[in-house]
C-alpha cells in the first residue's frame, strides 16, 4: 500500500535534506487487512466509514469557517484579491513548506533550508500538497468566481489523495479533469514533472499502445 500522506511528506523532507530516496510503499499491516476484509468485518467497516465521513464533514465546516473569517479580516485590511491561482500558489507555498517542516526534527529543517526551501516545490508530494492547499484557499477565501466556495467532506479526503498520488507517475481517476473543484482539475493547474492524470478509458488505451502490454 502507499504510505499515509503525513508519512510521505515527512519522508520526502528527510529525502530532500539527506539527498537519498525513501520508499513510497509499505507492506499492508495484517491488522489493517483484517479491518478491511468485508467478509469478516462488514458491519464494523461500514460504521467506520460513517465515522470518517462525519469527521471529514466537521473538518470541512471548520475549514470553511476559518477561510470566511480570513476573508473578512483581509477585506478589513484591504488585502485585495489575487490575479489568478498561480499568484496564490507562488505566494503561499513558502508558508506551506514551513508548515510541513514544523513536523520534522530541527536538524532536518536546517538541512532543508540550507539546500533551499524553494527547491522543495520540485518534490512531488510537497508540490501536490501545496497545489491542493492553495486551491482550497483560492476558492474558499477569495472565491474563484467571486463568491467563496464552501468546503465539502470530499475535499478533506482529496487532500490525502493529492499527497498519496505523488507515489505514481500516472494517477488514474474517474473524476473529470475539466470539472472545476474536482481533484484532477485542481492538480492540473500547475504542471508537475513525471505526473500525468488519466481517466480509466485513457489509461486502458495507454496500456494497449504499450508494446509490453499483453491482453
Amino acid at each position: 500500500m502507499v504510505k499515509p500522506p503525513n508519512q510521505l511528506l515527512k519522508d520526502d523532507c528527510y529525502s530532500y535534506a539527506e539527498g537519498r530516496p525513501y520508499e513510497r510503499m509499505t507492506p499492508t499491516p495484517p491488522k489493517l487487512k483484517d479491518i478491511l476484509d468485508l467478509s469478516k468485518n462488514r458491519a464494523d467497516l461500514l460504521t467506520l466509514a460513517d465515522e470518517i465521513t462525519e469527521r471529514f464533514r466537521d473538518s470541512a465546516t471548520n475549514i470553511t469557517n476559518g477561510l470566511l473569517a480570513a476573508r473578512v479580516a483581509g477585506e478589513g485590511q484591504n488585502i485585495g484579491t489575487p490575479d489568478d491561482f498561480g499568484e496564490v500558489w507562488s505566494g503561499l507555498s513558502p508558508t506551506m513548506i514551513e508548515g510541513i517542516l514544523s513536523q520534522v526534527p530541527r536538524t532536518i529543517r536546517r538541512l532543508c533550508k540550507k539546500r533551499g526551501l524553494d527547491k522543495m516545490l520540485e518534490v512531488k508530494s510537497i508540490r501536490l500538497y501545496s497545489i491542493y492547499y492553495a486551491w482550497l484557499i483560492h476558492s474558499g477565501w477569495f472565491g474563484v468566481q467571486g463568491d467563496p466556495r464552501k468546503m465539502k467532506e470530499g475535499d478533506v479526503g482529496d487532500f490525502f489523495h493529492a499527497v498519496q498520488a505523488s507515489a505514481a507517475t500516472i494517477f488514474v481517476t474517474q473524476e473529470s479533469k475539466d470539472k472545476r473543484d474536482r481533484l484532477p482539475f485542481i492538480l492540473n493547474q500547475v504542471p508537475t514533472a513525471e505526473f500525468t492524470i488519466m481517466g480509466l478509458s485513457e489509461f486502458v488505451e495507454y496500456l494497449r499502445q504499450d508494446p509490453t502490454f499483453s491482453s
